[in-house]
């Protein structure tokens, strides 16, 4: 149930959905993907632990962001 609620818990703050990225696993079972609106990048056969696990993915996704924007 807890985590759940973290999954859909609606920030207050100012911060606009545009200033924030998500990168997520799909095999996630802390946070599930089907728990999760619209991730900007989904990672393949990834858990929770995917930027320690999937670190050359992960880079190369945030690598990428930064010189887009």
């Amino acid at each position: 149930m807890a985590l759940k609620q973290l999954s859909i818990w609606r920030n207050t703050s100012s911060i606009s959905e545009s200033e924030i990225i998500q990168i997520h696993g799909d095999s996630d079972k802390t946070f599930p993907i089907k728990l999760i609106r619209a991730p900007h990048t989904i990672v393949k056969n990834a858990g929770h632990f995917m930027v320690y696990k999937k670190a050359e993915i992960i880079t190369k996704v945030i690598r990428q962001i930064i010189i887009v924007n």
